[in-house]
């Protein structure tokens, strides 16, 4: 595993466990796993899982 996917298999687990443990919006939860446009990561989340972030969401 290359330091770039090793970083990205990180973000996706941090923004998942973000997403179903807090009630934070989509666009901090972004910022917090290192995304500054919130398009971008929710291509690269619903790429990685599946499934749209919202949808994993804890509010949703």
């Amino acid at each position: 595993m290359t330091l770039s996917e090793y970083l990205s298999q990180f973000r996706m687990q941090e923004a998942r466990r973000l997403l179903t443990t807090t009630d934070h919006k989509l666009v901090l939860i972004a910022e917090e796993v290192g995304y500054n446009d919130v398009s971008y990561f929710s291509n690269v989340f619903k790429k990685y899982y599946g499934v749209a972030p919202r949808a994993m969401s804890k509010g949703e």
